[in-house]
C-alpha cells in the first residue's frame, strides 16, 4: 500500500467516527482511531438504505470467502511490500464471483500494512464468521462494535457455557442502549467466540468506510504496477579485449 492510500484511508475514518456516547470504559482498543468527526448515525446508514446491523449491498456467494480467506493467509506470511503486490493483484484477477465491493478491497490493502489497527488475521476471522452466517454484509454502526467489543471481554478459544451466558447478558443490556445486534449475529458469537474480536474490529471498520461515503472508495485499489528490472548496459567493444 502507498503512504497515500493508506492515510486517505485514514483520514476518512477519523471523518466519520461517531460520537455516540459509550459506557464508561468503552474506548477503542489499541490502535482504533480516537479521532472526532461527523457522526455515523442510524440516520445515515438509513438514508444509505442499509440497516443498523448489515449492509447487504450483495450478498456473496461461499466461494467468495474461501478465496479471500486464502488470499490473506498467504499475504500473512509475506513482508508488507509484497503483501500488498499480491493483494492488489488478487483483488483485480479474481474470479467475477470473487470480486470484492469496492470499500471491501481497500480494506483488504490497508490490511496488508500488518498494522495494529486492521491486519490480515482479523479479515480472516472476519471473513470465517461472515461465511458461517451466510449472507451477512460485516458491518456494524461503529459505537455498537466498541459496545460489544469491551463488553464482551477477550473471548475464549473455544466455545463454553460461560461464554454463552456473557455474549446473551450483552445482548440484553445493549437493546435497551441502542446497541442491539441480530439475533442470529449474537448466537455465531456464541459458537465461534475466537472470530468475535476479529469480527468486531472489521466490522466497524467498515462501517465508518460506508459511511463517509467518500468517492474515492467507490472504485477498487489499482492493480500493481509492473516490476521494474534493471538492464546492465552491454559490454563495449573496449572491455572485450
Amino acid at each position: 500500500m502507498t503512504r497515500e492510500s493508506s492515510r486517505r484511508l485514514w483520514s476518512v475514518r477519523c471523518r466519520s467516527e461517531g460520537q455516540r456516547s459509550l459506557p464508561a470504559g468503552c474506548q477503542p482498543p489499541s490502535g482504533w482511531t480516537n479521532a472526532r468527526g461527523p457522526p455515523a448515525t442510524r440516520e445515515l446508514f438509513e438514508h444509505l438504505g442499509m440497516t443498523e446491523t448489515a449492509v447487504k449491498l450483495q450478498p456473496p456467494v461461499m466461494g467468495y470467502f474461501a478465496y479471500w480467506i486464502r488470499q490473506l493467509q498467504l499475504a500473512d506470511e509475506l513482508p508488507s511490500a509484497l503483501a500488498n503486490r499480491r493483494v492488489r493483484a488478487a483483488i483485480h484477477e479474481a474470479p467475477p464471483s470473487c470480486r470484492p465491493p469496492p470499500v471491501e478491497a481497500w480494506m483488504f490493502e490497508l490490511a496488508t500494512d500488518h498494522g495494529e489497527a486492521l491486519d490480515c488475521g482479523h479479515l480472516v476471522g472476519w471473513l470465517r464468521l461472515r461465511w458461517v452466517l451466510g449472507d451477512e454484509g460485516g458491518v456494524l454502526d461503529p459505537a455498537t462494535a466498541r459496545y460489544w467489543y469491551w463488553q464482551l471481554g477477550a473471548p475464549p478459544r473455544s466455545r463454553h457455557a460461560r461464554w454463552v451466558r456473557r455474549c446473551q447478558a450483552v445482548a440484553r443490556a445493549a437493546a435497551p442502549r441502542g446497541f442491539g445486534l441480530n439475533p442470529r449475529l449474537v448466537a455465531a458469537f456464541c459458537d465461534h467466540p475466537a472470530w468475535t474480536h476479529a469480527y468486531l474490529r472489521s466490522a466497524d471498520f467498515k462501517g465508518m468506510l460506508v459511511a463517509a461515503d467518500d468517492p474515492a472508495l467507490a472504485v477498487p485499489p489499482p492493480p500493481p504496477a509492473p516490476w521494474q528490472i534493471a538492464m546492465r548496459p552491454a559490454p563495449s567493444a573496449r572491455s572485450l579485449h
